[in-house]
């Protein structure tokens, strides 16, 4: 279990308002991809990191979590990567 231990929320919510936490599995609902929530050290901030791309994407205040909704979690959910690729 990648994040059993600790769920550590990151203070942002997704379109329907739920809070956002480190391991969520979101679909950005304008381009329709799916991502992993992570921590990135090297930035010392939360990332989308997308499956499909390979691609990280910072993700904090900024964007306000309104672009994605959660879908899951890598815990319970971790077939929802599968649909990234």
């Amino acid at each position: 279990c990648i994040f059993c231990d600790v769920q550590h929320v990151i203070t942002l919510r997704d379109k329907n308002n739920k809070q956002i936490f480190l391991g969520d599995i979101v679909r950005d609902t304008k381009t329709n991809l799916v991502s992993l929530i992570l921590w990135r050290n090297d930035y010392a901030a939360f990332s989308l990191h997308n499956v499909r791309f390979l691609r990280t994407q910072l993700f904090g205040h900024l964007s306000r979590g309104i672009d994605v909704e959660i879908i899951g979690n890598i815990n319970e959910n971790p077939e929802l990567l599968d649909e990234g690729k």
